[in-house]
């Protein structure tokens, strides 16, 4: 192995190949949401074979848009507007995935930090804290 190759071994940036089943459970999305995903080339993947390998960053935790709401205390449709290609006032970093939304957690604490000016956010929410607002 050239030292070259060693270097770039040791550069762990966190994203890597997974199986679709794991790329879906990351991304709490549905497998069928991968596969269309890749098939319209809108994530990287690999094909081998008839097995798909999806990159995704295995360090980052993503939020959906209910739970991104409840820890920026603003309704469901604001964060969707702020996900939104027409947002004139600052577009809310997130990644879609088919029609669903995502927003990274770490690019959410930097937006929300940059946003406010100061003051220290809340952690990571714990899980099954939310419930639909919708009846």
């Amino acid at each position: 192995m050239t030292d070259k190759t060693a270097e770039m071994l040791k550069l762990d940036t966190g994203k890597k190949y997974v199986t679709v089943t794991e790329a879906a459970r990351h991304l709490r999305v549905s497998r069928n949401t991968i596969y269309d995903a890749c098939r319209d080339n809108e994530m990287d993947f690999i094909k081998v074979r008839s097995s798909l390998r999806v990159l995704i960053n295995f360090r980052e935790k993503y939020m959906t848009v209910a739970e991104t709401a409840v820890y920026l205390n603003m309704s469901p449709s604001t964060v969707y507007e702020a996900c939104s290609l027409s947002c004139d006032y600052g577009q809310l970093p997130h990644l879609r995935v088919r029609s669903r939304i995502r927003i990274p957690y770490s690019k959410l604490i930097h937006f929300a930090a940059a946003g406010s000016g100061a003051g220290e956010l809340a952690p990571w929410p714990a899980a099954g804290r939310y419930e639909s607002t919708c009846r």
